[in-house]
């Protein structure tokens, strides 16, 4: 191999490190066929795709953070692995490479993130993003889901626990069922949890430069530079990510008049998509449908239209929306770190669980219990009741569960819950399949999921009308 002489500018790479937005370079001058060579047929590029986000480092085997070189189709690791992209581009001179982390494209050439029209490359990202998460942003299916079902093989300890569950959501006759959700409900809609190492939204933040992963979400942060936390948050707005079935089959529960609350960690608004009513659902983190200025003296409210609208259509700038009467940063209704959480939050858990008796079943779905306080609701489930954990490990009061069903003890110093857990190999949305089947609800969900979400945007203008 012919060493192409050149290194990578540590001093600028250092910058990167800052904390500070980097601007994507737009005129980058190596789009061209000595450092990029992709095909423009676009079902050879979806070939080419094929497989890219689970092939390894070529030097070391690294599968956790890895980057693409669009010159000769190389995976190579980060920097915050070992380095290997640039010791790719210092002895072939490849300077254009994709991140299969978050998709953002590098030159070292130019040594900066980049920006380009160019269609291959945006086919590319966008066959990327299908392979790694699912529908992309904004595109409808192709087709109809395939009539054959996938065959899912199910423990005999999931089963039982699965069977038990449908006799308690069977047994109830009033709203006293509560669902507590976090990131993992999402992950079927193609929305990344946060903690998921490689794939996690905290494992995927290099492009925005920040001097932690949290800061992304961080009042303080965000009163300093707001554009990364808008960047991020154009998914989260757009009509793209629509529901799961696990998402449907809560609001199934309150068509049944089963479900007294619905607490949701999430900020992606899919349970508002999914027709689950205002007065039972709780943002315990909040949610963009609202959003105001930050500046104290003024505190305007805006809706999502607003602020979608605000941000702009361009692919490759976006805008942060600005208060129309003072000029200061307008932030959606979003808790950051730093911020309280909203006061229906204290409102209703103290009137469903802490002043109150009624709630028979707790099923918490998704969530790794580790951010308070909405982590310690389990704890606060009647002495009694049943909780049970729909998620693809054990966590919480739930790690000491011996196999996936502990019955509770009467007249024990704790609380007697029985506690059910319902994962391993099974994913969320297979767990609630086969719980609706036991239910004979299969049908409602069906109906359900192919009616559709609901478009929050137009729904806040029709509000502020």
């Amino acid at each position: 191999m012919i060493s192409s002489g050149k290194t990578v500018n540590a001093e600028n790479h250092g910058k990167l490190m800052t904390g500070f937005l980097v601007t994507p370079k737009r005129d980058c001058p190596h789009i061209n066929n000595e450092h990029v060579n992709l095909p423009e047929d676009e079902e050879q590029i979806k070939s080419l795709v094929s497989g890219i986000c689970s092939k390894p480092c070529k030097d070391c085997e690294d599968i956790s953070e890895n980057w693409f070189c669009l010159k000769c189709h190389s995976n190579c690791c980060s920097r915050y692995v070992s380095g290997h992209m640039a010791k790719h581009f210092e002895e072939e001179n490849h300077s254009i490479v994709l991140s299969l982390a978050d998709l953002s494209l590098y030159c070292y050439e130019c040594d900066s993130y980049i920006e380009t029209p160019n269609s291959s490359i945006r086919t590319l990202r966008k066959e990327v993003h299908k392979e790694k998460f699912g529908l992309y942003p904004g595109e409808e299916e192709e087709k109809e889901e395939t009539v054959e079902e996938k065959k899912v093989e199910i423990s005999s300890d999931n089963l039982q626990a699965i069977e038990i569950l449908a006799e308690k959501i069977k047994n109830i006759d009033d709203e006293s069922i509560i669902v507590l959700t976090g990131a993992g409900l999402s992950t079927a809609s193609g929305i990344p949890d946060f903690r998921t190492p490689g794939t996690g939204l905290y494992d995927n933040l290099e492009r925005y430069n920040l001097p932690h992963a949290t800061a992304i979400f961080e009042l303080s942060y965000f009163e300093e530079n707001p554009k990364p936390f808008f960047e991020l948050s154009r998914d989260f707005i757009s009509k793209g990510y629509k529901p799961s079935k696990a998402h449907y089959f809560i609001k199934l529960l309150e068509e049944k008049g089963r479900l007294l609350r619905l607490y949701t960690q999430n900020i992606d608004g899919l349970e508002a998509k999914s027709g689950v009513s205002k007065d039972k659902l709780v943002n315990c983190h909040g949610m963009y449908d609202t959003a105001h200025c930050i500046n104290e003296d003024c505190k305007e409210e805006y809706d999502l239209a607003f602020v979608k609208e605000a941000m702009g259509d361009d692919e490759n700038e976006i805008k942060v929306p600005l208060c129309k009467k003072c000029g200061s940063y307008v932030k959606p209704d979003i808790v950051l770190f730093g911020e309280s959480l909203p006061d229906r939050y204290a409102q209703c858990l103290t009137k469903d669980l802490l002043k109150s008796s009624k709630c028979k079943l707790l099923i918490i779905i998704g969530t790794s219990l580790k951010v308070y306080p909405v982590a310690a609701i389990p704890n606060f489930a009647p002495n009694g009741s049943t909780r049970c954990l729909i998620n693809r490990e054990k966590c919480g009061p739930f790690t000491t569960i011996d196999g996936n069903v502990r019955e509770g003890v009467e007249n024990s110093k704790h609380n007697a819950y029985t506690d059910l857990f319902i994962g391993e190999e099974l994913s969320i949305d297979e767990s609630v399949e086969k719980l609706v089947e036991l239910l004979d609800w299969k049908e409602e969900l069906e109906e359900l999921y192919k009616k559709g979400p609901i478009d929050l945007v137009e729904q806040s203008k029709k509000h502020e009308k």
